[in-house]
C-alpha cells in the first residue's frame, strides 16, 4: 500500500516512515494525532469544576446539618458552645463520613452520588478506607492554599486537585450502563430564557393582585381588619405563593410554563410520564438546594442538562 506526502505530495510506500523525496518526518503527524486522540478519550472522562463545586458544598452543608444536630443532643443552645470544638467535631465528622460513603459500592460521597461522580485510584479502582481517610483529611490543604489547590481542577488535563495529586486519586464521572441517550435536551440558556420569561410574568401577575388588594383597603369599608394590620407582610408574601404555585398549575401534566411554550420545552421525566402538580411543587420547592449549592450552573456540564432539583425530582427539560 501507499500513502500520500503531506509535504511534497507524492506518493511512498506506506511502510516509510520518511519521505524519500522531501525528507519529511511522518512520526510528526503520527504524534500529533495520537495526541489528539489522547486527548479526546480524556473528554468526559474526569469530573470537572462545576460537578465537584456542587458536590463539595452538597456534603458541606450534610456535615453542618449533622454537627449542629450533636451539638443541640449535647448542649441544647448552640450559641453557648465552644466554636473552635464545634469547628473540630465538624471536620471529625466530614472526613470519617465521607471516607466511609467513599469505601461503600457508590464510591463516592452524597454529594458525589448525587451528581453522578465517583473516586477511584489510579487504575480506576475503589480505594481503601486508608486512602479515603488520607484524601480527605489533606483536603486541608486545598482550604490553606486559599481555594488554589482545588481550582487546579478546573485546568488540570486529569482534572485533580492538589488533595488528589497527594493521594494518588481521581474523581470520573460514573459510566451510563443505560446506552445512548434518547432526549434532545434543553440547553441552559433556552432554560434561562424562558425562566426570565416565566418571571416577568410572575411580577406582572403579583403587580396585579397588589394593586387590587390596596384599591380593595382604599375603597371598600367593609375591608377585614387582618387584611389591613398585616398590610406590609401580605404584600411581600404575594409574590412568593404566586412564585410557588405558578410553575406546578402550569407544569402538571403539560409540563410547559408560558416561557417554556414559547422556547419550545417541556418539562418531563426520563419515559416522558406527565409530571404531576406534587412533584412539580416539589421540585420548585427545592430551587433554595440549587441556589446554595450552585446546582443551577450543574447543565453547564451534565450531559442531561439537569440541576440538583431536576436530579433529586428525577425531571428533565427537554426540546419539543
Amino acid at each position: 500500500m501507499q500513502k500520500g506526502c503531506p509535504k511534497c505530495g507524492r506518493m511512498i510506500d506506506d511502510n516509510l516512515k520518511i519521505c524519500p523525496y522531501c525528507n519529511y518526518n511522518f512520526e510528526e503527524i503520527n504524534a500529533f494525532f495520537h495526541k489528539i486522540e489522547n486527548e479526546k478519550s480524556l473528554e468526559g472522562k474526569y469530573a470537572g469544576f462545576i460537578k465537584r463545586l456542587v458536590a463539595g458544598l452538597i456534603d458541606i452543608y450534610i456535615t453542618v446539618i449533622i454537627t449542629l444536630g450533636i451539638i443541640l443532643m449535647i448542649n441544647k443552645n448552640i450559641e453557648s458552645s465552644n466554636t473552635v470544638l464545634t469547628i473540630l467535631l465538624g471536620i471529625f465528622i466530614y472526613i470519617i463520613s465521607l471516607s466511609i460513603m467513599e469505601r461503600t459500592s457508590w464510591h463516592a460521597s452524597i454529594g458525589k452520588k448525587i451528581v453522578g461522580i465517583e473516586v477511584t485510584d489510579e487504575y480506576e479502582n475503589p480505594i481503601t478506607l486508608n486512602v479515603a481517610l488520607f484524601r480527605n483529611a489533606v483536603k486541608i490543604l486545598n482550604v490553606l492554599t486559599f481555594g488554589i489547590g482545588f481550582l487546579t481542577c478546573a485546568s488540570h488535563p486529569k482534572k485533580q486537585t492538589l488533595a488528589d495529586k497527594i493521594s494518588n486519586t481521581y474523581v470520573l464521572n460514573k459510566i451510563d450502563l443505560n446506552g445512548e441517550e434518547k432526549h434532545d435536551y434543553a440547553s441552559l440558556s433556552r432554560r434561562f430564557l424562558a425562566y426570565v420569561i416565566d418571571l416577568l410574568i410572575i411580577g406582572i401577575i403579583s403587580f396585579a393582585i397588589i394593586y387590587a388588594y390596596d384599591y380593595l383597603l382604599k375603597n371598600i369599608n367593609i375591608t377585614p381588619i387582618f387584611l389591613v394590620q398585616n398590610e406590609k407582610a401580605i404584600k411581600k408574601i404575594i409574590p412568593i405563593i404566586i412564585y410557588i404555585i405558578y410553575f406546578p398549575i402550569n407544569e402538571s401534566g403539560r409540563g410547559k410554563t408560558p416561557g417554556k411554550r414559547y422556547l419550545n420545552i417541556r418539562l418531563t421525566d426520563n419515559e416522558e410520564y406527565k409530571i404531576s402538580f406534587t412533584k412539580s411543587l416539589i421540585r420548585e420547592l427545592l430551587i433554595i438546594v440549587d441556589i446554595l449549592t450552585f446546582g443551577f450552573l450543574l447543565p453547564i456540564s451534565h450531559k442531561r442538562g439537569q440541576t440538583v432539583k431536576d436530579i433529586l425530582t428525577k425531571t428533565i427539560n427537554i426540546n419539543d
